[in-house]
């Protein structure tokens, strides 16, 4: 596994270079897909990675299968992990609209800034 944030769950079935490591779930259903890919991707994960993974440089470190393995993975029951993605998902959309709600203000302000300054200086 590469290091340089090529790392990913994927629903997909195919061929891949032998450069990547392709891994299943042991047993079905012990996973989110979301939630994994999420937690794998993590500052605390990377850091992990970053810590066991060889190389000379840190643009050529590599993550071998064995080393990837003996990593511990937080795995609290998948409903807790649905749960997790919804609310994530829920907070993550809220916050969206908020910064939507807060462009379509700042645009407004300014245009009125706009009109503002075009008055002061026609002197309307």
């Amino acid at each position: 596994m590469g290091l340089d944030g090529a790392l990913g769950v994927s629903n997909q079935v195919g061929i891949v270079s032998p450069s990547y490591g392709v891994y299943r779930q042991l047993k079905a259903g012990t996973f989110n897909s979301w939630y994994l890919e999420y937690l794998l991707r993590s500052s605390a994960y990377v850091a992990e990675y970053n810590k066991r993974s060889t190389g000379l440089h840190s643009s050529r470190l590599r993550l071998y299968s064995n080393m990837f393995f003996d990593m511990e993975i937080t795995v609290p029951p998948i409903t807790e992990q649905d749960e997790i993605e919804r609310q994530t998902k829920e907070r993550v959309q809220m916050a969206e609209s908020i910064i939507s709600l807060t462009e379509q203000e700042i645009e407004k302000l300014n245009e009125l800034r706009s009109t503002l300054v075009a008055e002061v200086v026609t002197g309307k």
